[in-house]
């Protein structure tokens, strides 16, 4: 990856962040998830949760060259919806952005939280997000498990 930066979305980029989580929901989930719970990802990160997200200042997004291939919310010490662009997975982007909200938690928190599927999982327990709990909850009919993982900032 060449360094790009890392930026606080505002409400222009909204259709950007918007268009990196529904794309890559939809073209990797449908190969670990039934279309149920892939339909609910897509209604949980709905344009207008996004866009209150952005208006609160914790969205950022993170650019190679002119496009914006990664996204990730930061809510006090909680992590959540980092998603890289498929075709740029791979590449340190989100590595970066995953380093990137670490150092905003760990600002004013000993302790970054963030939930991991199981698609993802590999990829924080590498950057050292232990097991902490595993939830679950019914999608579609269907038992649907994700764990929450942590890791001591400072």
């Amino acid at each position: 990856m060449s360094m790009s930066e890392i930026y606080r979305a505002e409400r222009r980029d909204a259709e950007d962040v918007c268009r990196i989580v529904r794309s890559t929901i939809l073209q990797v989930y449908p190969r670990h998830y039934s279309q149920a719970v892939v339909d609910e990802f897509i209604k949980s990160n709905d344009p207008q949760t996004i866009l209150s997200d952005i208006d609160r200042g914790c969205v950022y997004y993170i650019r190679c060259g002119v496009s914006a291939v990664g996204t990730v919310t930061v809510r006090s010490d909680l992590i959540s919806r980092l998603y890289v662009l498929p075709l740029y997975q791979g590449r340190g982007f989100g590595e970066a952005l995953l380093e990137f909200a670490e150092s905003r938690v760990a600002q004013l928190y000993k302790k970054a939280w963030l939930e991991a599927v199981p698609s993802s999982e590999s990829f924080y327990l590498r950057h050292g997000y232990p097991f902490e709990k595993q939830c679950s909850c019914t999608i579609g009919g269907e038992e649907f498990y994700w764990n929450e993982l942590s890791r001591v900032l400072r």
